[in-house]
Protein backbone atom coordinates (compact mmCIF):
# COMPACT_ATOMS: atom_id res chain seq x y z
CA UNK A 1 0.00 0.00 0.00
CA UNK A 2 2.86 2.36 0.80
CA UNK A 3 6.40 2.59 -0.56
CA UNK A 4 8.74 1.24 2.11
CA UNK A 5 11.78 1.03 -0.19
CA UNK A 6 13.66 3.50 2.05
CA UNK A 7 13.54 0.98 4.90
CA UNK A 8 16.51 -1.47 5.00
CA UNK A 9 15.49 -5.11 4.53
CA UNK A 10 17.67 -6.24 7.41
CA UNK A 11 17.99 -4.76 10.93
CA UNK A 12 19.10 -2.68 12.71
CA UNK A 13 16.90 0.20 11.60
CA UNK A 14 16.35 3.71 12.94
CA UNK A 15 12.84 4.52 14.17
CA UNK A 16 13.25 7.97 12.59
CA UNK A 17 12.49 6.35 9.23
CA UNK A 18 8.79 6.25 10.16
CA UNK A 19 7.18 9.35 11.69
CA UNK A 20 4.42 7.22 13.20
CA UNK A 21 6.93 5.61 15.56
CA UNK A 22 7.76 8.87 17.31
CA UNK A 23 6.76 8.96 20.99
CA UNK A 24 5.12 12.32 20.31
CA UNK A 25 2.53 10.46 18.23
CA UNK A 26 0.88 9.24 21.44
CA UNK A 27 -0.62 12.68 22.10
CA UNK A 28 -1.75 15.63 20.08
CA UNK A 29 -1.16 19.21 21.22
CA UNK A 30 -4.70 19.53 22.63
CA UNK A 31 -4.17 16.51 24.85
CA UNK A 32 -0.81 17.82 26.06
CA UNK A 33 -2.44 21.15 26.97
CA UNK A 34 -5.26 19.35 28.80
CA UNK A 35 -2.85 17.19 30.81
CA UNK A 36 -0.48 20.06 31.70
CA UNK A 37 -3.40 22.24 32.79
CA UNK A 38 -4.82 19.54 35.08
CA UNK A 39 -1.40 18.67 36.50
CA UNK A 40 -0.97 22.32 37.47
CA UNK A 41 -4.45 22.53 38.98
CA UNK A 42 -4.09 19.28 40.91
CA UNK A 43 -0.58 20.23 42.03
CA UNK A 44 -1.69 23.62 43.33
CA UNK A 45 -4.75 22.22 45.09
CA UNK A 46 -3.01 20.79 48.21
CA UNK A 47 -0.78 23.86 48.50
CA UNK A 48 -3.78 26.20 48.31
CA UNK A 49 -5.72 24.16 50.87
CA UNK A 50 -2.83 24.18 53.34
CA UNK A 51 -2.27 27.93 53.00
CA UNK A 52 -6.00 28.56 53.46
CA UNK A 53 -6.15 26.61 56.72
CA UNK A 54 -4.88 27.78 60.09
CA UNK A 55 -1.24 27.51 61.08
CA UNK A 56 -1.72 24.21 62.92
CA UNK A 57 -2.44 22.52 59.59
CA UNK A 58 0.95 23.68 58.33
CA UNK A 59 2.78 22.34 61.38
CA UNK A 60 4.69 19.64 59.41
CA UNK A 61 6.32 22.40 57.34
CA UNK A 62 7.41 24.61 60.27
CA UNK A 63 10.70 24.06 62.07
CA UNK A 64 9.60 24.20 65.71
CA UNK A 65 11.83 24.59 68.76
CA UNK A 66 11.34 22.67 72.01
CA UNK A 67 11.65 24.03 75.57
CA UNK A 68 10.37 23.19 79.06
CA UNK A 69 7.36 25.17 80.19
CA UNK A 70 5.51 25.19 83.46
CA UNK A 71 1.85 25.21 84.49
CA UNK A 72 0.83 28.55 85.99
CA UNK A 73 -2.95 28.16 86.30
CA UNK A 74 -5.74 25.55 86.15
CA UNK A 75 -9.30 26.62 85.32
CA UNK A 76 -12.35 24.30 85.30
CA UNK A 77 -13.92 23.92 81.88
CA UNK A 78 -16.97 22.13 80.45
CA UNK A 79 -16.01 21.69 76.77
CA UNK A 80 -15.44 17.93 77.10
CA UNK A 81 -18.05 15.23 77.71
CA UNK A 82 -16.33 14.56 81.05
CA UNK A 83 -14.69 16.89 83.60
CA UNK A 84 -12.05 19.07 81.96
CA UNK A 85 -9.53 21.75 82.84
CA UNK A 86 -8.11 24.66 80.91
CA UNK A 87 -4.39 24.41 81.57
CA UNK A 88 -2.45 27.68 81.27
CA UNK A 89 1.32 27.47 80.91
CA UNK A 90 4.33 29.72 80.57
CA UNK A 91 7.66 29.20 78.80
CA UNK A 92 10.76 31.12 77.75
CA UNK A 93 12.19 31.14 74.24
CA UNK A 94 15.86 30.51 73.47
CA UNK A 95 16.54 34.25 73.71
CA UNK A 96 14.80 34.57 77.08
CA UNK A 97 11.44 36.07 76.12
CA UNK A 98 8.40 34.82 78.04
CA UNK A 99 5.24 33.56 76.32
CA UNK A 100 2.00 31.97 77.44
CA UNK A 101 -0.33 29.35 76.09
CA UNK A 102 -3.48 27.37 76.88
CA UNK A 103 -4.38 23.69 76.56
CA UNK A 104 -7.76 22.08 77.19
CA UNK A 105 -7.13 18.84 79.06
CA UNK A 106 -9.95 16.34 79.54
CA UNK A 107 -10.15 13.78 82.34
CA UNK A 108 -8.61 11.00 80.21
CA UNK A 109 -5.69 13.16 78.99
CA UNK A 110 -2.12 12.37 80.04
CA UNK A 111 -1.87 15.99 81.23
CA UNK A 112 -5.04 15.98 83.37
CA UNK A 113 -3.04 15.21 86.54
CA UNK A 114 -0.68 18.19 86.22
CA UNK A 115 -0.72 20.87 88.90
CA UNK A 116 0.50 24.44 89.13
CA UNK A 117 4.31 24.52 88.90
CA UNK A 118 4.60 21.17 87.07
CA UNK A 119 6.77 21.08 83.93
CA UNK A 120 5.62 20.08 80.46
CA UNK A 121 7.27 19.99 76.99
CA UNK A 122 6.44 22.99 74.80
CA UNK A 123 7.15 23.52 71.13
CA UNK A 124 6.95 26.93 69.44
CA UNK A 125 7.66 28.68 66.16
CA UNK A 126 10.91 30.64 66.68
CA UNK A 127 9.74 33.21 64.12
CA UNK A 128 6.44 33.70 65.93
CA UNK A 129 6.55 32.20 69.46
CA UNK A 130 2.89 33.05 70.03
CA UNK A 131 2.24 29.97 67.92
CA UNK A 132 3.00 27.29 70.49
CA UNK A 133 1.60 24.20 72.16
CA UNK A 134 2.33 21.05 74.10
CA UNK A 135 4.61 18.66 72.20
CA UNK A 136 2.59 15.78 70.76
CA UNK A 137 -0.69 17.64 71.25
CA UNK A 138 -0.28 20.64 68.99
CA UNK A 139 -1.87 19.82 65.61
CA UNK A 140 -3.13 16.46 66.85
CA UNK A 141 -6.72 17.14 65.76
CA UNK A 142 -5.75 18.40 62.32
CA UNK A 143 -6.37 16.10 59.31
CA UNK A 144 -3.22 14.28 58.12
CA UNK A 145 -1.36 15.85 55.21
CA UNK A 146 -2.15 12.84 53.01
CA UNK A 147 -5.77 14.05 52.86
CA UNK A 148 -4.64 17.00 50.74
CA UNK A 149 -3.10 14.60 48.23
CA UNK A 150 -6.30 12.65 47.59
CA UNK A 151 -7.38 14.65 44.53
CA UNK A 152 -3.94 14.64 42.81
CA UNK A 153 -3.69 10.90 43.43
CA UNK A 154 -7.15 10.28 41.99
CA UNK A 155 -6.18 12.35 38.95
CA UNK A 156 -3.00 10.33 38.42
CA UNK A 157 -4.85 7.04 38.85
CA UNK A 158 -7.28 8.08 36.13
CA UNK A 159 -4.82 9.63 33.66
CA UNK A 160 -1.91 7.17 33.78
CA UNK A 161 -3.95 4.07 32.84
CA UNK A 162 -5.21 6.04 29.82
CA UNK A 163 -1.65 6.75 28.67
CA UNK A 164 0.08 3.48 29.49
CA UNK A 165 -1.52 1.25 26.82
CA UNK A 166 -0.72 3.84 24.13
CA UNK A 167 2.83 4.28 25.36
CA UNK A 168 3.35 0.52 25.55
CA UNK A 169 2.02 0.09 22.01
CA UNK A 170 4.43 2.61 20.47
CA UNK A 171 7.44 1.36 22.48
CA UNK A 172 6.69 -2.23 21.40
CA UNK A 173 6.33 -1.15 17.77
CA UNK A 174 9.67 0.71 17.90
CA UNK A 175 11.41 -2.34 19.32
CA UNK A 176 9.99 -4.69 16.66
CA UNK A 177 10.79 -2.24 13.85
CA UNK A 178 14.44 -1.86 14.92
CA UNK A 179 15.26 -5.58 14.97
CA UNK A 180 12.48 -7.39 13.07
CA UNK A 181 12.27 -9.03 9.65
CA UNK A 182 10.21 -7.46 6.86
CA UNK A 183 7.69 -9.52 4.92
CA UNK A 184 4.40 -9.18 3.07
CA UNK A 185 1.08 -10.00 4.68
CA UNK A 186 -2.63 -9.74 4.10
CA UNK A 187 -5.64 -8.62 6.11
CA UNK A 188 -7.89 -11.35 7.51
CA UNK A 189 -10.42 -9.33 9.49
CA UNK A 190 -11.02 -5.83 10.91
CA UNK A 191 -12.76 -5.78 14.28
CA UNK A 192 -14.26 -2.42 15.21
CA UNK A 193 -14.43 -1.70 18.91
CA UNK A 194 -14.66 2.07 18.91
CA UNK A 195 -13.98 3.62 22.27
CA UNK A 196 -15.32 7.03 23.27
CA UNK A 197 -12.87 9.13 25.25
CA UNK A 198 -13.02 12.74 26.42
CA UNK A 199 -9.44 13.28 25.27
CA UNK A 200 -8.24 12.54 21.74
CA UNK A 201 -5.51 10.02 22.42
CA UNK A 202 -3.55 9.04 19.35
CA UNK A 203 -2.79 5.35 19.03
CA UNK A 204 -5.65 4.29 21.29
CA UNK A 205 -6.56 0.64 20.78
CA UNK A 206 -9.98 1.18 19.22
CA UNK A 207 -9.71 -1.14 16.20
CA UNK A 208 -8.43 -4.71 16.05
CA UNK A 209 -6.70 -5.74 12.84
CA UNK A 210 -6.20 -9.47 12.25
CA UNK A 211 -3.67 -10.40 9.57
CA UNK A 212 -1.44 -13.20 8.34
CA UNK A 213 2.06 -13.31 6.83
CA UNK A 214 4.76 -15.76 5.82
CA UNK A 215 8.09 -15.88 7.66
CA UNK A 216 11.48 -16.33 6.00
CA UNK A 217 11.26 -20.01 6.94
CA UNK A 218 8.01 -20.40 5.03
CA UNK A 219 5.73 -20.65 8.07
CA UNK A 220 2.30 -19.01 7.88
CA UNK A 221 1.55 -16.91 10.97
CA UNK A 222 -1.59 -15.10 12.09
CA UNK A 223 -1.43 -12.11 14.44
CA UNK A 224 -3.34 -9.04 15.61
CA UNK A 225 -2.59 -5.35 16.21
CA UNK A 226 -4.64 -2.42 17.50
CA UNK A 227 -4.97 0.99 15.87
CA UNK A 228 -7.07 4.16 15.81
CA UNK A 229 -6.28 4.86 12.16
CA UNK A 230 -9.86 4.82 10.83
CA UNK A 231 -8.83 6.15 7.44
CA UNK A 232 -6.44 3.29 6.80
CA UNK A 233 -8.62 0.64 8.43
CA UNK A 234 -11.50 1.59 6.08
CA UNK A 235 -9.25 0.76 3.12
CA UNK A 236 -8.24 -2.63 4.51
CA UNK A 237 -10.70 -5.09 3.09
CA UNK A 238 -10.17 -8.82 3.58
CA UNK A 239 -7.16 -9.83 1.50
CA UNK A 240 -5.62 -6.32 1.33
CA UNK A 241 -1.79 -6.48 1.15
CA UNK A 242 0.22 -4.97 4.00
CA UNK A 243 3.88 -4.76 4.97
CA UNK A 244 4.71 -6.60 8.19
CA UNK A 245 7.72 -6.62 10.49
CA UNK A 246 8.07 -9.61 12.83
CA UNK A 247 10.59 -10.94 15.35
CA UNK A 248 12.27 -14.03 13.96
CA UNK A 249 12.50 -15.83 17.31
CA UNK A 250 8.85 -14.99 18.12
CA UNK A 251 7.01 -14.79 14.77
CA UNK A 252 3.68 -13.77 16.31
CA UNK A 253 5.32 -10.66 17.73
CA UNK A 254 4.81 -8.28 14.83
CA UNK A 255 3.45 -4.95 13.58
CA UNK A 256 1.89 -3.66 10.37
CA UNK A 257 4.20 -0.93 9.04
CA UNK A 258 1.37 0.71 7.12
CA UNK A 259 -0.10 2.05 10.37
CA UNK A 260 3.08 3.97 11.17
CA UNK A 261 3.53 5.60 7.78
CA UNK A 262 3.03 9.39 7.86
Amino acid sequence: MFDFSVIPNRPPRSVSLLLGLKLSEILDYKTVFFVVLFVLIMGLFPVTMILAMDKEARLPFIEMEKVQGSVIELVDNSQCDNPSTNLRYKFKTAIGHSYYGDYLTCENSMYSSLGVGDNLPIIYDPKKPSFNGIEGELGKKQPPFVIFMVFPLIFLLIIFPMFLPNLKQVITARSIFKKGQITKGEILFVGRKKLSTVINFKGVASLEIFYSYETNKGDRVESKVNTDNDWLANKLAVGSPVTVVYIESKPKRSIILDFYYR
